[in-house]
């Protein structure tokens, strides 16, 4: 599942128990508050991995072109 997807999914699944009344408008709101602030740590999370890895893959190819 996309993180789109999974985003979608969840404030859905927000949406349905507030308009059922399982949760009261500040809940709800603090609730997909928290969901936005999560995805916005996941995405940075992400870019830092794939950074992460770039950067041993750049190391490795200047220690061949060193070698040579």
């Amino acid at each position: 599942m996309s993180t789109v997807d999974s985003v979608t999914a969840e404030a859905n699944a927000l949406e349905a128990q507030f308009t059922a009344g399982e949760l009261s408008a500040s809940e709800y709101t603090e609730l997909l508050q928290d969901l936005q602030s999560t995805k916005v740590i996941e995405a940075a999370a992400d870019d830092l991995a794939t950074l992460t890895q770039l950067n041993g893959l750049i190391k490795g190819l200047i220690a061949v072109a060193s070698a040579v």
